[in-house]
């Protein structure tokens, strides 16, 4: 009996040592020359450390457990840097495709892909989040984020969308390739 007591303290000592959580960034993208940026989320402390793409960010500030902001500098190559969280306490986080640079239309909403700083309209069917950067909502398919298109689907259930890069997994369970058209070998499709 006192061994699955302890049992349980280890498992619950483990559950509840959470580090911290990225729930979203503000910008989506982040001009070549740098900006404030705002972190949400859970489990952030005070006296955290931030790195962008391995290089330690200054001027980091404490809101409370859910927020910080940081000024991201400058980044000579546009593209995706990988964010790395560490708390005090040794708990951390690291993330791909957490923080995007670019100069092509770096507003949410808006889409650039003409190599300068215009913006045009989001395509229907996609939400651009800023950047040529497009990501598909649910019912449509995009061969990849940075083409500026995408396609409706047919039947549009086939197509799950994108929420966050990198949109890799597109297709509801059982479906592939382009537009999610094909089945996975071994799914039959009925009807």
């Amino acid at each position: 009996m006192r061994r699955a007591v302890l049992i349980l303290l280890a498992i619950a000592s483990c559950v509840f040592a959470l580090g911290p959580l990225v729930e979203n960034i503000v910008p989506t993208s982040i001009p070549m020359n740098g900006t404030v940026v705002n972190v949400y989320g859970n489990n952030f402390e005070d006296g955290l450390l931030v790195f962008i793409g391995g290089v330690l960010v200054e001027n980091i500030t404490w809101v409370d457990v859910y927020t910080f902001t940081f000024n991201a500098s400058a980044q000579t190559v546009p593209g995706y840097y990988n964010l790395t969280i560490l708390n005090p306490d040794g708990q951390f986080t690291f993330s791909d495709y957490m923080v995007y640079y670019t100069n092509d239309c770096p507003v949410p909403g808006k889409l650039g892909c003409l190599g300068d700083d215009s913006c045009q309209d989001c395509p229907l069917g996609a939400r651009c989040p800023g950047g040529c950067r497009v990501w598909p909502l649910p019912g449509y398919w995009t061969a990849d984020e940075s083409t500026g298109k995408v396609s409706a689907c047919n039947p549009a259930a086939h197509c799950t969308g994108c929420t966050w890069a990198p949109c890799d997994n597109q297709c509801a369970l059982g479906y592939q390739s382009d537009n999610c058209a094909f089945c996975i070998p071994k799914y039959c499709k009925y009807g």
